[in-house]
């Protein structure tokens, strides 16, 4: 099952390059056939059939436009040609006119006209390569529109963006389940098969994780060993674990290579020190995260950290190990880059709508994010509101307070915001999400407080989040307000921070 969703996938994937190849072609197509037009005076543009443009014999008029120019002495004249014009003029130019007017048989009336206008009151050597010219840029600019709109019309034939996009998302959902499925029976299939070995190996488990294990005598270190084998012994019938980086210590010893791979998510927001016993405990390690995002939070200044490595001699380390400004993300992508093996860039994204992530994929990812958002799904999710990014100018006033930045007229605004989605039946949805997020902890308390005392609240409760952008991090909503606070009065240090932080 898992192999025929794969082939389906990479069948929906070749869709999805073929479509974008020929996106590309057409636009080339365009670009030239745009380009071919200056050469062509717009009253024959206006006055052709475009649903029935002429076939001009290529071969004919390309031969008939070099002999033309050649005999007029506008480009080099071989030997055949010279002794033609020599002995055979008169001949020569009836030979290309009667070629020119073969090529014009094709054209429609006016445009034919204004060709051979010239030609047929006087065919000469100089008359000639005019004509043949006007006629090769009007064959221009008709080859080109005929391979445009041919070229236009493969492309509608093909499935759309957003088709594509949607089947693949249904697949991947699908590969999802199925590797779920799959995985559940794994498992169960295991434990079921030797129940009682893992009933005994939990039951075990849970009491060694209870109990005290510091200190370096010999019962701990037996206590130590059999929480060791217990772990071991629970591998099998429970492959994966999840653990935090602090929680780890309650939940399996230290000990080295305990697992064959540690994955640490979100690792631009991971300190070093509390990484390493994680790291320790793996043979190896799987570093996810995004440098353009917050880091972890310090609760001592770069200052103090840096007094104290000058203490300790160890002043070096602060350039790729220091606690306050480096992430776990920064330490393995240093790693790496060392190796000259740069860190994977993962540029597909699913998330936001392309209003939304395009500040993001300018600013800071160089236009390398490819989109495949849903927006249809997304469209369908919210009723038809119309989506994007949306600005509401409210200024207010910053007031002065040592408890950090708040705005009175910001929040008013969002609480009327979240009323008018209330009367239009958004909130009643039970499967839309929203949130409000803002820099602030102050801000954040007073929205939390106000939200809490709306008529609607109870309606909207586990649905509706309101946070800094610290605690929103690697989360989502469908309707997001975010409330920026910066104003008059605010103090010029905490707006400093704001406009240096540019994650």
């Amino acid at each position: 099952m898992l192999k025929s969703i794969d082939e389906k996938l990479q069948t929906v994937r070749k869709d999805m390059n073929v479509l974008g190849q020929m996106r590309e072609q057409v636009q080339a197509a365009e670009e030239q056939m745009s380009k071919a037009s200056e050469s062509v005076l717009p009253d024959w543009i206006e006055s052709t059939d475009l649903s029935n443009l002429p076939a001009i014999p290529p071969e004919i008029l390309r031969r008939g436009l070099s002999e033309s120019r050649a005999l007029a002495g506008r480009a080099p004249l071989g030997l055949i040609l010279w002794i033609q014009r020599l002995f055979t003029k008169k001949r020569l130019i009836q030979n290309l006119t009667e070629r020119l007017i073969q090529c014009a048989g094709p054209i429609s009336g006016p445009v034919q006209d204004a060709i051979l206008s010239n030609v047929r009151s006087a065919a000469t050597f100089a008359t000639l390569p005019d004509a043949f010219q006007k006629l090769n840029d009007y064959a221009s600019w008709v080859n080109t529109r005929n391979t445009y709109w041919t070229m236009l019309k493969e492309l509608r034939a093909l499935p759309t963006a957003d088709g594509l996009l949607q089947k693949w998302q249904k697949l991947k959902q699908e590969k999802s389940k199925q590797s779920r499925d799959f995985l559940r029976m794994q498992w169960t299939g295991r434990i079921r098969a030797k129940w009682d070995v893992a009933h005994q190996c939990a039951r075990r488990f849970f009491d060694l994780s209870g109990r005290p294990r510091s200190g370096n005598n010999p019962q701990t270190r037996r206590l130590m060993e059999d929480f060791s084998r217990t772990i071991k012994s629970l591998g099998p019938f429970l492959p994966v674990w999840i653990v935090t980086n602090l929680s780890v210590r309650r939940s399996m010893p230290l000990e080295t290579a305990l697992f064959d791979l540690v994955i640490i998510d979100e690792a631009s927001q991971c300190d070093i020190p509390s990484a390493i016993p994680l790291l320790f405990r793996a043979k190896r390690a799987l570093i996810i995260g995004d440098p353009n995002q917050l880091r972890h939070i310090s609760a001592i200044r770069y200052q103090r950290e840096e007094y104290l490595a000058n203490q300790q001699g160890a002043e070096d380390l602060l350039t790729d190990w220091s606690f306050v400004r480096c992430s776990l993300y920064d330490v393995a992508a240093a790693a790496v880059v060392g190796r000259d093996n740069p860190p994977i860039f993962l540029a597909e994204h699913y998330r936001s709508h392309p209003d939304v992530i395009e500040f993001s994929n300018r600013v800071f990812y160089q236009g390398r994010l490819v989109l495949r958002t849903a927006v249809s799904a997304l469209e369908k999710k919210v009723g038809g509101q119309k989506l994007g990014v949306f600005w509401h100018d409210v200024k207010g006033r910053v007031p002065e307070t040592a408890r950090g930045a708040w705005n009175k007229d910001e929040i008013e605004a969002a609480i009327n915001l979240l009323n008018l989605w209330h009367r239009a039946g958004l909130m009643a949805k039970p499967d839309l999400t929203f949130g409000i997020v803002t820099p602030f902890r102050a801000q954040m308390e007073k929205l939390a407080a106000s939200v809490e005392q709306q008529p609607w609240w109870e309606e909207v409760r586990g649905r509706l989040t309101v946070g800094t952008a610290h605690q929103f991090q690697g989360d989502e909503c469908d309707l997001m307000i975010f409330s920026p606070v910066i104003s008059d009065g605010i103090r010029e240090k905490t707006a400093g921070w704001v406009a240096k932080t540019d994650q």
